[in-house]
């Protein structure tokens, strides 16, 4: 089966979740990057820059 944009929202979701997850975890350098892949994917979706921008500055 080819890639289909249809999946594109559900591992994007997904990326975002396991952010969060490793935010929680204390694990901030993950968490960089994952959300940095969210916003390769969608550079709109939403509380991901945010989120991003805390965590640079923060740690």
């Amino acid at each position: 089966m080819e890639w289909a944009p249809t999946h594109l929202p559900i591992y994007v979701e997904a990326h975002y979740a396991l952010a969060l997850t490793q935010i929680q975890r204390k694990n901030y350098e993950e968490a960089k990057t994952l959300l940095k892949k969210v916003l390769e994917l969608n550079p709109d979706y939403p509380q991901a820059g945010t989120k991003l921008a805390w965590l640079e500055a923060s740690f």
